[in-house]
Formats: C-alpha cells, sequence, structure tokens
C-alpha cells in the first residue's frame, strides 16, 4: 500500500499541466465541433438539452429546479477524476448511505479528459473533475452541463472564491472540492531577507540559482512582475504586445536560471543539492522540503498572481435522470465535513468547506492552510482558461527555448 507522501509525490507530478497539452486538446476539441456542424447545440444531449442553435454553448441552458430521477436507480455513478481523489474513506460511507456504487477511472490530464469527453465519452461517465482553469473549454465543447447550487446543502457554507471560480456566463458548472497554490519557494540561509515579491528573481543575488517550472506559471510570473494582474480578468486576453513583453521580462532571467524543473522529485532533490536558492513551487514540494530539514520558507508575495487553482466535480451532458439524482447526493457528501476531511487527508489538498477542520488534526489544518484561508491565498488568483490558447502557447514555448539556450 502506497504512504500518504507516495501519493502526494504522485499526485503532484498531475499538477504539471504545461499550456501547450491545453493548446493542442483545443485545437482537438475544435476540430470535433466543427465535424459536428460548428458549436451550436445540435446533440440531444447537449448541456441539459436545451436544443439551441448557433451562439454561445452557455447560452440559454436550463438548470434543474428540482430532480425527478431516482439516485438509487442509477445503480453505479461513473466517476472521471485523478488518483488519490477517489480513497475508499470517501467512498465507502458515501456507498452505505446512498446505496450506490462510485466507479472511479482515473485520468492523467485534464486535456486527455477534455479530448476524450468531446469524442463521445460523456456516455461512459456521469462525473468528470474539472479545475476552474479548463470550465470554458468544457463548456465550449459542449461535454458538461451546469448545476444549480440550491440543490447543495453545503454550498453557502464554502469559501467563496472557490465557488466564484467554477462559474461561467451565469452558470455554475462543477462542484468545487478543494483547491490549492504554487508558492514562491527559498532558502533561508541565501536569502536571509524574504522575498516580498516575484521580482525578486531577477536579483543578482539569485545568478545561477533560480529553477522555473516549464508551464504557463512562466507567463503568469512575468505579468505579475509587470503589473498586468491589477484586473485578474485581463490574464485570460493578453494581447500579442502584452504577451511578448512578458516573454523579454522573463528572458532577463537567462543569468539566473539555473534550470527548468518539470516535476516534484526534480525540484526538491534540487533544493537538497543546495543547487538552487529559489522558485516557483508546489505547496507539496515545500512540505516535503521541511520534513526533510531543508532551510526553505514561503515567500509572503504581495503580487502573486494566477498561482492559485480550484477542482471539484462537473457533470456530463450524457448523464442520465437517475445518476443526475445519485451525483448531487455525491456532491452534498463530498462537500460535507467528513467528506471533506476525508478528501483532504488522501489528496493533501485544502478543503472548501471551514467545517471539515472538526474532522482533521492540527497539523492537517496548518499544512493545508484552512486554519486561515484568506491568509493561505494571500495575493494569489485563481487560474483560468487564456482566451487565446495558441498565442499563449506559442509564448511560453520561446520562454523556454530562450532559457534553455
Amino acid at each position: 500500500m502506497k504512504t500518504e507522501k507516495e501519493r502526494n509525490g504522485k499526485l503532484r507530478g498531475r499538477r504539471t499541466l504545461r499550456l501547450s497539452v491545453l493548446a493542442l486538446a483545443a485545437a482537438a476539441v475544435a476540430a470535433l465541433l466543427a465535424a459536428c456542424g460548428g458549436g451550436g447545440s445540435s446533440s440531444s444531449s447537449t448541456s441539459g438539452g436545451s436544443g439551441s442553435s448557433g451562439g454561445s454553448a452557455s447560452e440559454g441552458v436550463a438548470v434543474p429546479a428540482k430532480l425527478e430521477g431516482n439516485a438509487k436507480a442509477c445503480g453505479t455513478l461513473n466517476l472521471y477524476t485523478w488518483e488519490g481523489e477517489a480513497p475508499e474513506e470517501l467512498l465507502k460511507p458515501f456507498e452505505a448511505k446512498y446505496g450506490v456504487q462510485v466507479k472511479p477511472t482515473y485520468m492523467t490530464s485534464s486535456a486527455e479528459a477534455i479530448a476524450k469527453l468531446a469524442a463521445g465519452a460523456t456516455s461512459q461517465y456521469d462525473l468528470v473533475i474539472a479545475a476552474a482553469e479548463v470550465i470554458e473549454p468544457m463548456v465550449q465543447a459542449e461535454v458538461i452541463k451546469p448545476i444549480n447550487p440550491e440543490l447543495l446543502t453545503e454550498y453557502k457554507n464554502l469559501l467563496p472564491f472557490t465557488t466564484e471560480s467554477m462559474e461561467y456566463n451565469g452558470n455554475t458548472w462543477a462542484m468545487v472540492s478543494d483547491w490549492g497554490k504554487n508558492p514562491f519557494i527559498y532558502n533561508t540561509e541565501l536569502l536571509k531577507k524574504p522575498p516580498t515579491s516575484w521580482a525578486e528573481l531577477w536579483s543578482p543575488k539569485l545568478k545561477g540559482q533560480v529553477a522555473l517550472w516549464e508551464d504557463i506559471s512562466l507567463i503568469w510570473i512575468g505579468a505579475s512582475v509587470l503589473g498586468m494582474d491589477k484586473e485578474p480578468e485581463q490574464l485570460w486576453n493578453l494581447s500579442q504586445e502584452q504577451l511578448n513583453e512578458i516573454r523579454d521580462k522573463m528572458l532577463e532571467l537567462k543569468g539566473n536560471v539555473r534550470t527548468m524543473w518539470s516535476s516534484a522529485g526534480d525540484l526538491i532533490q534540487l533544493y537538497a543539492n543546495k543547487e538552487v536558492g529559489a522558485s516557483m513551487g508546489w505547496s507539496y514540494v515545500l512540505n516535503e522540503l521541511k520534513a526533510k530539514g531543508e532551510p526553505v520558507a514561503e515567500a509572503n508575495v504581495k503580487d502573486m498572481g494566477a498561482q492559485a487553482w480550484t477542482e471539484g466535480p462537473a457533470m456530463t451532458t450524457g448523464i442520465s435522470p437517475d445518476c443526475e439524482a445519485a451525483a448531487y447526493d455525491f456532491m452534498n457528501y463530498l462537500t460535507s465535513p467528513k467528506g471533506q476531511a476525508a478528501l483532504s487527508k488522501s489528496s493533501g489538498y485544502t478543503p472548501v468547506n471551514p467545517a471539515a477542520k472538526q474532522y482533521m488534526s492540527k497539523e492537517e489544518i496548518e499544512r493545508t492552510g484552512l486554519s486561515d484561508p484568506k491568509a493561505f491565498l494571500g495575493s494569489a488568483i485563481v487560474k483560468k482558461a487564456p482566451k487565446n490558447p495558441e498565442a499563449y502557447n506559442q509564448t511560453m514555448q520561446e520562454i523556454i527555448a530562450g532559457l534553455n539556450g
């Protein structure tokens, strides 16, 4: 049996969702939609069966005022999720209480999930775990349908910024279940004075000491340093001129960047070998390094930018009325205090329901930031999908090539 650290290490690795992958998924989805006659709602399963023709996939979508199906008649609720986020400690109590089996199938990336669902897998899965940054692509691909928050018992008790992240064009598209952020990690022996901005990465003190993640985070760091995150919504619709400015700013880091990393294990080893002194990282990496006694800390960055994420189950457009009723039962259990504690214990992520604290240890509460969610989030902005993924991808690739060259 895997230890909690082994599970968490594997989970954190799947957070490496490079924008190039999303761009490829977007292209695949566009091709599929074009083959089906464009973005109209010609399919009988489209977004709740609104039957609209043309326009946005999220326009005119109805959400149920009440549920008509029989949850127990669902039999099996098919869940498309991440490994480690469907633990027996969560599923068994739900199955015993509601009489519905939950069958998890594990994805390897959000891009994979979008492409697979768009190709017809909405008939295979009832629920899919969706991050806020892929809600819009999933809606445009017409693979998920909106949910009614009024049918969710704990909804009003959840952290508002997490529920808001799942809203798009007037609807709520997923039941948020957990969240986290990507911190600025630094070696306290190298930097005696705690950094307060991403701009510290350009400091002469860090020559040959910076490790950067090969991910869209490169763009968000540059945008923050250049003050482009003053109005968060503009981050997802940057002009080519702004993207070029970000690229040029990030390339100024060349003398400071020692290496690029792509997995948690890579970054942990770099710090353990004293090869790097500052990086953008993951909370898991920070916690692992502290557990090993490494002299590291998280910087209290005032311009954190788009380094926070949220995720949770969304209903596919192919879900039956009976399984839709079961899905609401599952979402209610998942966001209950006990369900939240079970999910957090398995995944290591932060609960969205503060009441989960009553079922968590003091160490778990502190590690996940649930003791003070507002302070834990800080200035971080929840990531969303860029309007032009191809342009962002090109910028990211130019930054990576320039820093590695």
